[in-house]
């Protein structure tokens, strides 16, 4: 599975500042100067609501529990007041109404910042405080002696942030030692120092400190915007210069303390600190947020430092400090306010993520990110301003892994500050410099070949790096600055016809495998760094803005380069695919436009303006594309539904049996969601879709018209030396994607466009026609099902034979494998030449 970050779509919006926490398909809002309302996931709506008028003021989010019987307890803390309500969602509107006014106040000894419930503890609330006090509470709150226990730190302290783990979940600590319960993992403050406490509160609400560790920081506790922990141990700290530490929790002899793992320093975000002395904290007023997401997983929120400021959510695996994805989205109501707050809130569910947005905060609230923060909001009133509460469709895949993170290092780049140990800058060269040999000729080889681009002269450029290439070893650094040298009047973001260019050192490289689609942009030029988005696209970490490979390839009208790129770059994002696709569909229709309007007999004496740099003779035709498309980056292993499962074995079987099928190349196949949102972005208008449909429906008839043949005919195959079966170059077929290829590409654009498409007539007979091939497909499955047993052992010799005839085509040495009877002849020759020893068979 890969890890996506999707689009966010908004729950509700209310008028002031809001706590906002999940629980079991519901979300429970506090809402400032309103009330508490718990909104159905599954409909979106409120279910309950308890409305407290203006002056009503939270100190932390409330939470919601549901049992069996459909009743919901609703608790909510404002100061050191605990509130209660109970209401059966089952119960009548009348029966309802009655239990909304039944409220259960109780008071406690400390101000509450935090609510918290677990499973190791079902019957218990636990309530702490900005001090460091913990409450454990019956859930009834029925009696005066409703509150169990309460535990208080030795010291004097300020909490930070707050975290509540299941004992028996926490991997890190002993199992002998666990006397079950429920973590309570405080990030604290005391005299100045960041320290982490542990404290357990056992079945018989008794507490007990687990541990008590000072956090190695360079900087104190003022320093500290965030921070996360997951169930493994991993803590992630981050502080307003952009420090981001990783830390491992583990114990030994009973002792629990912190293992320092990698920092890395981020950039771009508007909560960084802009200043350069040694307080970190000096001028840090943008919002952030971090969630972990399971072992070293971690999600972060934040405003950019752009002129238009966008929110981004980045998904890092800070074990290999890599950027696994990431989503950016404007907001309106938030681009003059870098004051206001970000909150990413845990879910039950790891496929979603509630994301709350509030304006600054107000006096009441004690989830502060600092301390320097709360003192500066103890000043204000209840803010009034728009909040709103969004999901985030997240996938991630579990557990954290080395194989997930190959790849990604390129992503983090405009997220991460320069070092001053970074890799060295191969923009300039200077005669100071103290690197070795190699690195002086490599950086003499970018420099010559800049200067000879800039005059005008990209066969010089060429020249410089072949004579250059053949007798050095490409580094892996090195093509990504040779690609930038070569594209270097693309750093400005704009094309520009007159700078001379050519593709020769492009398709070499891109012929070797060594090129990235997160090569091109983003690149120190000498004292001037480009930064552009992690994915080294579009402003919503999808790419598409104009700064990845396939954009820049095509401005440059190079289509041969960008075809080689489909075929051999691995990490080519789907929107900058899709956003070719659109170019090329809207010379389709500007094609057809033109001949509806000028006829071929007709004489044109101007021509329509060109787009982009290319020629009209260089862009491929729609078909062309999108066949090169499919079959390079739609598997036939890619299955989406029971209906592509139908398909992908008619293919497999029936096709198999008729003729060879077109290759299917071994890239990395596209994700469905990324397909569905590049869609939604490049393909909005339904005569784009149906010009794209059209395709497809000549392909699938053409399928569908063929034959299903037993013994393929003699023009369907060709003979090798001893009579197999081998791949025939000459079939007219090859360049028609398979089946399971076009229903693999057709699943996600009907996803996305349907409900467009049976709103617009032209479509209706498309829809028909794929209707009727499918359902063909699924009855010649049902009609050769039963065959594929008995010709499975065919369809393996006969894919046997194709790949030793690709093999020996390719001048790899085949390995003879010999029949049953050749080998049957050659043990009766070894046992011949054995002599006296022979080997007898005893039958009993």
């Amino acid at each position: 599975m890969e890890a996506n970050v999707g689009e966010p779509f908004v729950l509700n919006n209310y008028t002031n500042k809001v706590f906002a926490s999940h629980s079991k398909g519901y979300v429970t809002v506090s809402a400032q100067g309103d009330g508490v309302h718990v909104i159905d996931l599954s409909t979106l709506h409120p279910v309950i609501s308890h409305t407290l008028g203006q002056s009503t003021t939270f100190t932390c989010p409330s939470i919601t529990l549901q049992d069996a019987n459909y009743e919901c307890s609703t608790y909510s803390a404002s100061d050191n007041e605990l509130w209660l309500w109970r209401e059966n969602l089952a119960s009548s509107v009348a029966e309802r109404a009655t239990q909304t006014q039944n409220k259960k106040t109780r008071t406690l000894p400390h101000l509450i910042s935090g609510l918290y419930t677990t499973p190791a503890l079902p019957s218990r609330i636990l309530c702490t405080s900005a001090q460091g006090e913990i409450t454990a509470l019956h859930q009834d709150l029925a009696t005066n002696t409703s509150i169990q226990a309460t535990w208080s730190s030795k010291s004097k302290c300020t909490v930070l942030k707050a975290w509540v783990f299941v004992w028996a979940d926490c991997v890190f600590l002993s199992t002998r030692s666990s006397p079950g319960g429920a973590i309570v993992v405080q990030m604290v403050e005391v005299d100045g120092r960041l320290r982490m406490l542990g404290v357990g509160v056992d079945l018989e609400d008794k507490f007990h400190e687990v541990w008590d560790a000072e956090v190695p920081l360079e900087y104190g506790a003022e320093a500290f915007r965030d921070g996360s922990v997951s169930v493994s141990g991993f803590v992630s700290i981050l502080l307003s210069n952009g420090t981001w530490s990783s830390f491992q929790l583990q114990s030994a002899d009973e002792v629990v303390y912190l293992n320092t793992l990698d920092t890395i320093q981020l950039t771009a975000l508007s909560f960084i600190s802009s200043s350069k002395n040694s307080d970190p904290s000096s001028s840090a007023i943008g919002p952030v947020s971090l969630l972990s997401l399971g072992t070293s997983h971690v999600l972060l929120a934040g405003l950019t430092t752009t002129s238009s400021p966008q929110l981004a959510l980045l998904l890092w695996d800070l074990a290999f400090s890599v950027l696994l994805a990431s989503h950016t989205f404007a907001l309106p109501s938030l681009a003059n306010n870098q004051k206001a707050t970000v909150t990413l809130v845990e879910a039950l569910s790891q496929s979603n993520v509630l994301l709350v947005l509030s304006p600054p905060a107000s006096t009441t609230s004690a989830n502060s990110s600092s301390q320097k923060s709360r003192k500066s909001q103890n000043s204000q009133p209840i803010s009034s301003g728009s909040s709103s509460i969004w999901a985030v469709p997240v996938s991630i895949p579990q557990p954290s892994s080395l194989a997930n993170a190959l790849g990604k290092a390129f992503a983090a780049k405009p997220w991460l500050a320069a070092s001053p140990v970074d890799e060295p800058s191969y923009a300039d060269a200077t005669e100071g410099d103290k690197q070795g040999d190699v690195e002086k000729e490599r950086r003499k080889v970018l420099v010559e070949m800049r200067a000879a681009i800039g005059r005008g002269q990209p066969e010089g450029a060429d020249a410089v790096f072949f004579a250059w290439e053949g007798s050095q070893t490409t580094s892996s650094l090195l093509p990504r600055y040779v690609l930038n040298t070569v594209l270097q009047s693309e750093k400005t973001g704009k094309a520009n016809a007159n700078v001379g260019y050519s593709s020769k050192v492009v398709r070499h490289l891109l012929e070797r495998g060594v090129v990235s689609g997160l090569m091109v942009g983003d690149v120190d030029y000498g004292n001037v760094t480009v930064v552009g988005d992690a994915t080294g696209g579009s402003g919503d970490g999808n790419g598409g803005n104009g700064n990845g490979l396939l954009e820049v390839l095509r401005r440059r009208g190079d289509w041969p380069s960008i075809s080689l790129a489909l075929k051999t770059v691995k990490d080519l994002q789907e929107v900058d695919v899709v956003a070719c696709l659109s170019f090329v569909l809207a010379r389709h229709r500007q094609s057809q436009a033109q001949d509806k309007s000028h006829p071929s007999d007709a004489m044109q004496v101007d021509s329509p303006p060109s787009i982009g740099v290319g020629t009209d003779a260089d862009v491929p035709t729609l078909p062309a594309f999108l066949s090169l498309l499919l079959h390079s980056r739609f598997s036939a292993s890619t299955v989406s539904s029971n209906t592509t499962t139908s398909l992908n074995s008619l293919n497999s079987t029936s096709n198999t049996l008729a003729t060879p099928t077109a290759p299917i190349s071994a890239m990395p196949t596209f994700s469905t969601p990324a397909l569905r949102f590049a869609f939604r972005r490049y393909l909005s208008h339904v005569d784009d879709v149906i010009c794209i449909l059209e395709v497809l429906d000549s392909w699938m008839g053409q399928w569908a018209g063929r034959d299903v043949r037993l013994m393929p005919t003699g023009k369907a195959i060709k003979k090798a030396k001893k009579g197999q079966a081998a791949e025939n170059e000459n079939d007219p077929y090859a360049d028609i994607p398979g089946m399971s290829q076009i229903s693999t590409f057709l699943q996600p654009l009907l996803d996305t466009t349907f409900l467009t498409l049976i709103q617009t007539p032209p479509a209706y007979r498309l829809l028909r026609k794929f209707k009727a091939y499918v359902d063909g497909e699924i009855r010649g499955v049902e009609e050769t099902g039963g065959m594929r047993g008995a010709l499975e052992v065919f369809v393996r010799a006969q894919a046997k034979v194709l790949k030793e005839a690709r093999e020996a085509k390719e001048g790899k040495e085949v390995k003879e494998v010999l029949d049953w009877r050749q080998r049957r002849r050659m043990l009766q020759e070894q046992a011949g030449v054995i002599g006296e020893y022979q080997l007898e068979e005893l039958a009993f």
